[in-house]
């Protein structure tokens, strides 16, 4: 079994700590998919989403 210190996965990919949060909060079964492909984490404070009410959060 491989693991990873918190700040070496942060380093290499930023997101993917949050998406593993929000992914062990799910129920374990197909909705979850779907749920997490509505997902959008972005990365910094620019986007493309203009009508789209965002949350701004700070880790």
């Amino acid at each position: 079994m491989k693991s990873v210190v918190a700040k070496e996965m942060i380093e290499r990919k930023p997101l993917f700590p949050m998406l593993a949060a929000v992914r062990g909060m799910l129920p374990k079964n197909k909705i979850a998919h779907q749920m997490i492909k509505k997902l959008i984490l972005i990365e910094g404070g620019e986007h493309t989403y203009k009508n789209v009410p965002l949350k701004n959060l700070e880790i």
